[in-house]
């Protein structure tokens, strides 16, 4: 009887870890989608005249997903994107937020915008 007990027990760690190592690599997935996108977005503002965008930098740290300028016609635009395979794809007020502080800081440019960019994926 106590065996069995152990036996449960066992199994019912190994479906959790089973599962954590399922969760781990939807995020992994998730993260490279996102990666992806914006690498997408920074080299088709490059390719375009006058433009240069950049990757700023991990989630962690509290910048936008993209910085794209303009300087012949004094535009800067922070840009959150967002990609995914649902219908929807939500967008926290704390990036908007701080997409918008980043715009601010550029008093310089003439036309300073945030643009959302999303990426409807199928399954």
């Amino acid at each position: 009887m106590v065996l069995r007990a152990k036996y449960s027990t066992l199994t019912v760690t190994k479906q959790k870890m089973i599962e954590s190592t399922k969760n781990q690599k939807a995020a992994r997935i998730r993260r490279q989608r996102g990666y992806q996108w914006e690498d997408t977005i920074v080299k088709r503002f490059n390719s375009a005249d006058n433009w240069q965008a950049f990757r700023l930098g991990s989630p962690s740290i509290a910048l936008p997903d993209v910085l794209a300028v303009n300087t012949n016609n004094s535009t800067i635009f922070t840009i959150e994107a967002k990609s995914g395979t649902s219908t929807s794809l939500p967008v926290p007020a704390d990036q908007i937020e701080r997409c918008l502080s980043w715009i601010k800081t550029f008093d310089i440019y003439k036309k300073r915008n945030v643009l959302l960019a999303f990426k409807f994926l199928s399954k």
